[in-house]
């Protein structure tokens, strides 16, 4: 089977996505989290359809209950406890009167894409997006990932990244001179991750 390249999905990263929308994300994360910030990241991300407009003239403030909630998950998290801060935020925002939109029995969805992408944003070296293309691609690898199991989309994506680790650190050491943010944080802590991140995605359906 012919998969997109890892060398494509780094360029067309790079080219199309990294300067001025995720180096800004993860720069303006780093320094406040605030609604400007969380609405654009729901744009870019699509995830906006997440979360119904509470307010008529001001979108931003639609996301303003988001940031205690996303603040917590990202205080103190880690590659141990990735799974569960993501599954708590979820849940936190879920149990949020009309912050999220009603699947069709009428009950507030369990936003897990959408926490993922937030927090992969404040700690990218760490967070890991839950994306439906990319879990179709996991499911055509071989993996058990059923809809809305986060713990065993990491593990699934986990399992990728450590079988396809020669081919990824050879694309990602090239490109990581490229992707610099301000602040402590290193593109060698986080690209080899997103870069098999963009990889699914691409594969994916």
């Amino acid at each position: 089977m012919e998969y997109v390249e890892f060398k494509k999905c780094a360029e067309k990263y790079l080219n199309n996505r990294w300067v001025g929308i995720e180096k800004s994300f993860i720069e303006k994360m780093n320094s406040s989290i605030n609604e400007s910030i969380l609405n654009e990241i729901a744009a870019s991300f699509i995830i906006s359809r997440q979360f119904p407009r509470r307010s008529s003239s001001d979108r931003n403030s639609d996301f303003s209950p988001v940031i205690a909630p996303l603040s917590q998950a990202i205080d103190g998290v880690s590659h141990i406890n990735i799974i569960a801060r993501v599954e708590k935020m979820a849940d936190d925002l879920r149990a949020i009167p009309g912050l999220v939109k009603h699947n069709a029995a009428g009950n507030p969805d369990r936003p897990i894409s959408a926490c993922s992408k937030f927090i992969w944003c404040g700690r990218p070296d760490v967070g890991v997006i839950y994306d439906r293309r990319a879990r179709t691609f996991l499911r055509k690898l071989g993996h058990s990932v059923p809809d809305g199991d986060y713990g065993a989309y990491v593990r699934a994506f986990r399992a990728e990244l450590s079988k396809r680790s020669e081919a990824i650190s050879a694309v990602s050491s090239t490109y990581e001179p490229l992707l610099v943010v301000s602040g402590p944080l290193s593109a060698a802590d986080w690209f080899p991750s997103k870069l098999l991140d963009l990889w699914l995605y691409s594969n994916g359906s």
